[in-house]
């Protein structure tokens, strides 16, 4: 828990105002849940986010730093290429992909799509635009025989393995259901 607590008052620092500020304010938020320490939690994750991308400049990981942050994160989460092909996933994204699918085979897993809404060129122009991010994207995960409608929060990684890549983390779960061909 006090990683959390650490970022709040990192968070806070970078605005000028006290902790208790930032708590209350996140406490009162329309958009609060029930449950307020996981709304918490899930700011703290998702302001982190967004510091990075705007750092994103200072910052360059390469692909073994992007690995560990892939792996690091609690949330199903996956990197795309910019053919929209996923080549990483985490351990929750396998949980998640198996509990909504109970396909853990690994040729299926090998060929991972994801697919927008926007076209892919539409896509990158709003990730650019944005600084490097982008939340709440309306996606689906691509399975032969499967498509798993969800929102992404992603993140634009420059120079993984030489080339672009994005980071995303699956922050809703929309519906599932069985394509209609593979």
């Amino acid at each position: 828990e006090d990683m959390y607590w650490a970022v709040l008052e990192a968070e806070a620092k970078a605005r000028g105002c006290k902790l208790n500020e930032i708590v209350h304010e996140y406490y009162t938020h329309p958009d609060a849940e029930l449950n307020k320490t996981a709304f918490l939690r899930r700011h703290t994750v998702e302001w982190l986010a967004q510091s990075l991308s705007e750092r994103q400049d200072e910052l360059e990981l390469d692909q073994g730093e992007v690995l560990c942050v892939l792996r690091a994160t609690l949330r199903p989460a996956f990197i795309f290429s910019e053919d929209l092909s996923i080549s990483q996933h985490n351990q929750s994204f396998r949980d998640w992909l198996g509990g909504e699918t109970n396909i853990y085979d690994q040729e299926r897993l090998d060929k991972l799509r994801v697919s927008f809404r926007a076209s892919s060129r539409v896509l990158m122009q709003r990730i650019t635009q944005k600084g490097g991010f982008v939340r709440a994207e309306p996606a689906a995960v691509l399975i032969p025989g499967f498509a798993l409608a969800v929102k992404l929060d992603i993140v634009s990684v420059r120079n993984y393995g030489g080339k672009s890549a994005y980071l995303c983390k699956v922050i809703t779960d929309v519906s599932f259901g069985q394509a209609p061909h593979e």
